[in-house]
């Protein structure tokens, strides 16, 4: 079964480039488009401070059903952000009930956003596998499978897409781990949460919201949270947080979980 899961690995990267290849052949005059849109950083970084915590804590995070607020597509890539980010602490705390669940979720949520393809190798092969314990493995399959859905839409020119899918992983990945560093707080574990990606959501939905004709109030409440979380991270000194400011981390993101997704 290794060997069949190395081979998904390879078949869901080799499907991200073949996507991206299709997409560039089809520009008219023969060159490459350049995206206004910023290229965000993965949520992995921060997840490499999960090495550092004991797997009976993580055990305790509440990873919540992810039921999407509204039938929408902005909506459902935010779920599946979240989903990517739960399925990396699932395999952290080598929680096998939960990876079940979020791979369950993870299937059900795919067709909303066209990643069929995604669903199935899910099914068939990944699933089966959480019991067999294989977490390493199973760590860099869905690393793998969220890369490829990057450049597919990338490839087929949803930015504004995938923008929602890394502001639903930053925003559980930052929220659950802020969570942990507020009840066990120290300076050194208040930088694990700095990054410059927040810096970056903002621009791309800036960028969306000028794009759009449609100036809902949703986009706007959300780029209010986003820079309320990139100033509050930015007002630390020499890159610590206090418990205060990791606290109102907490608070943001959970406003922004609460908008996207149902309680």
């Amino acid at each position: 079964m290794k060997s069949k899961l190395i081979l998904i690995l390879w078949l869901i990267l080799v499907l991200g480039m073949f996507s991206c290849t299709k997409k560039q052949s089809n520009l008219p005059d023969e060159t490459f488009k350049v995206s206004e849109f910023r290229t965000i950083p993965s949520f992995k970084a921060m997840f490499l401070a999960l090495d550092k915590l004991e797997e009976t804590k993580l055990n305790n995070l509440p990873l919540a059903q992810v039921v999407p607020a509204q039938k929408d597509t902005i909506y459902y890539a935010f779920g599946w952000g979240v989903l990517s980010s739960d399925a990396q602490l699932a395999i952290a705390s080598k929680n096998q009930n939960q990876l079940i669940s979020v791979t369950d979720q993870f299937i059900s949520l795919a067709p909303q956003l066209g990643l069929h393809q995604f669903a199935n190798q899910l099914r068939d092969a990944v699933k089966p596998e959480i019991k067999n314990n294989n977490w390493g493995l199973l760590k860099d399959v869905f690393y793998a499978m969220q890369e490829s859905v990057d450049t597919l839409m990338l490839s087929n020119n949803r930015e504004k897409e995938l923008t929602f899918i890394y502001l639903g992983g930053w925003t559980e990945t930052t929220n659950q781990i802020a969570r942990l560093i507020a009840k066990d707080y120290s300076t050194e574990k208040s930088r694990t949460l700095q990054t410059d990606a927040w810096e970056d959501l903002a621009f791309n939905l800036n960028l969306i919201q000028n794009m759009s004709k449609d100036k809902s109030p949703l986009l706007a409440q959300t780029i209010e949270l986003v820079h309320k979380i990139q100033n509050t991270l930015s007002s630390g000194t020499a890159a610590v947080l206090t418990l205060e400011q990791v606290e109102t981390i907490v608070e943001h993101t959970t406003a922004l979980r609460e908008l996207y997704l149902k309680s």
